[in-house]
């Protein structure tokens, strides 16, 4: 059987939105080897390049450890921030970050995704705090 390959979230990265990725990116969440304070992970967004999209959709999906598969419980818990981004781009002095927990009670962080409206080309930086 053939492992499945997953691109896991990096502590500092550069988002690239293009049409072969369908303008959406996901990328998996674990939290080993990583130190964080109140259970919280901050995406931290500090720099655009080129055209900026008019919003950026970040999707954080939980795994739900209460429920039960072979019961047809619903294991996934979806939540979503949308963000309107500043015409003239991200820079130093309207960079912004976003708060998502990592663990609640039973749910845990699992992966998040990222997707931009309108589809256009775009680079994002992205780091964690």
């Amino acid at each position: 059987m053939k492992a499945i390959k997953r691109k896991f979230l990096d502590v500092d990265e550069i988002l690239r939105f293009n049409s072969l990725n369908n303008f959406e990116i996901v990328r998996y969440f674990s939290a080993i080897n990583m130190n964080f304070e109140n259970n919280t992970l901050n995406l931290w967004f500090d720099h655009s390049y080129s055209v900026i999209p008019d919003a950026i959709i970040v999707e954080a999906i939980y795994l739900d450890c209460s429920k039960k598969i072979e019961k047809y419980e619903t294991v996934e818990f979806i939540e979503t921030f949308e963000i309107h981004l500043p015409k003239e781009g991200i820079l130093k002095h309207n960079e912004f970050s976003i708060p998502i927990l990592l663990q609640e009670k039973t749910k845990y962080l699992w992966k998040i995704n990222f997707k931009i409206k309108p589809k256009i080309v775009c680079e994002l930086h992205l780091s964690l705090s």
